[in-house]
């Protein structure tokens, strides 16, 4: 947002850094000298914020934030319009709930809606294309300050957590929608420093930097080869791909891996697992090109990273080529695996079997007979294999 330049509060208070505490109680007693000499009126120091001063330039740009965007239709009293536009002072919209005003400060409002026993009908535009994190918590800031209202500041992280939680959203919300408590509320999914709640755990977990999920972690994990790869995905989802088999050997659910151990300097240590292992592999490799044989020999040639990190593993068997994409499931507890296969000249067998009794497969493609899934070459060109977890402690 561009300001004009010059000497600003903001600017004053910025030049004082740190040090506007000592800077505050020097300019006092100067001004006090400087009334004794000159027969000047001493102004009182101003006080020093107990919190550096960090709310006090939040309320500055709030404030220029309000007069550029919100006070034509509210005013600058807060009073809004007589039946047009709503008061922001002294109403439960603005002092109540932060996760609902920064819904309708992010994607906007229609509809009517009952502010201080007047029903107002006007729609109100969304600022979140416009406006970032940080200027959407000093406006939020402001309002639930000024006026009358005395309510608690909205912090940045605060705001990015709505805006993710809501990124798919391309509406004005309605009065309705806001009083579900589906649409309330801050969700808990990003640290007070700015990082996801991956990249917070997996820190204090020993890691030198911030993990960002999807995260590839080659370590030594238990129950598997040294040859493991550490995959923590969005949502608490993870699970252990051993590249020395081509295949992955367990899932889990509840959090990423602890290091700490290892960043000790206990080179033999394994990594610690954080949540709970809900599916284990218990048939080995999961392709067959014949119905009950052993599972073949399978060379493994790496993987790369597609869309946002996720890794595509790449391995032969018989001069096959497949590829495995691993996701989690966008609604449920669970993994999807997308396969594709080329090269295949037969019918091809996916087999499950002895897995813990809290998961279920589903396919796209194919047909099951038992615990085998039988692929054409057409069907298994590209399918996915949906592993859900349905028992009783899954969330």
């Amino acid at each position: 947002m561009m300001r004009p330049s010059g000497c600003t509060a903001r600017g004053v208070l910025a030049a004082l850094g740190a040090g506007r505490g000592a800077m505050a109680q020097a300019g006092g007693a100067l001004s006090v000298i400087l009334a004794a000499l000159f027969g000047l009126q001493a102004a009182a120091p101003p006080p020093a914020p107990h919190d550096g001063g960090q709310t006090a330039l939040a309320l500055l740009d709030g404030r220029e934030l309000y007069e550029t965007h919100c006070e034509t239709c509210h005013r600058a009293d807060g009073q809004g319009i007589p039946g047009l536009y709503p008061p922001l002072d002294g109403t439960d919209w603005v002092t109540g709930d932060k996760g609902r005003l920064l819904r309708i400060l992010l994607h906007g409002m229609q509809g009517d809606v009952d502010v201080k026993g007047v029903t107002y009908s006007s729609r109100m535009p969304g600022w979140g294309t416009i406006l970032g994190d940080a200027e959407i918590a000093q406006v939020a800031t402001y309002v639930r300050s000024s006026w009358s209202n005395h309510a608690s500041e909205v912090s940045t992280n605060e705001v990015r957590r709505v805006r993710r939680a809501t990124a798919g959203r391309d509406a004005p919300w309605t009065a309705a929608l806001l009083r579900s408590s589906a649409h309330t509320g801050i969700p808990e999914r990003v640290a007070d420093d700015g990082r996801s709640a991956a990249a917070q755990e997996t820190a204090s977990s020993g890691h030198p930097y911030p993990v960002e999920r999807p995260d590839v972690y080659r370590t030594f994990m238990p129950e598997s080869s040294p040859a493991s790869i550490a995959v923590g995905l969005p949502d608490d989802q993870s699970y252990c791909f051993d590249a020395s088999v081509g295949y992955i050997r367990y899932a889990w659910q509840g959090g990423y891996i602890d290091n700490t151990e290892q960043w000790d300097g206990n080179g033999n240590a394994f990594t610690a697992l954080q949540g709970d292992i809900y599916y284990r592999n218990q048939v080995g490799f999961p392709f067959r090109f014949g119905q009950g044989e052993d599972a073949p020999p399978v060379d493994f040639w790496g993987y790369r990273l597609v869309g946002e990190g996720y890794p595509e593993f790449r391995y032969t068997v018989r001069d096959v080529e497949i590829r495995e994409l691993v996701k989690p499931h966008p609604e449920q507890s669970g993994l999807v695996r997308t396969f594709t296969v080329d090269g295949l000249d037969g019918p091809l067998w996916f087999v499950v079997g002895g897995e813990q009794a809290g998961v279920r497969f589903e396919a796209s493609a194919g047909a099951w007979q038992g615990p085998w899934l039988r692929l054409t070459p057409a069907e298994a060109a590209t399918f996915t294999i949906t592993m859900l977890r349905h028992d009783s402690s899954a969330p």
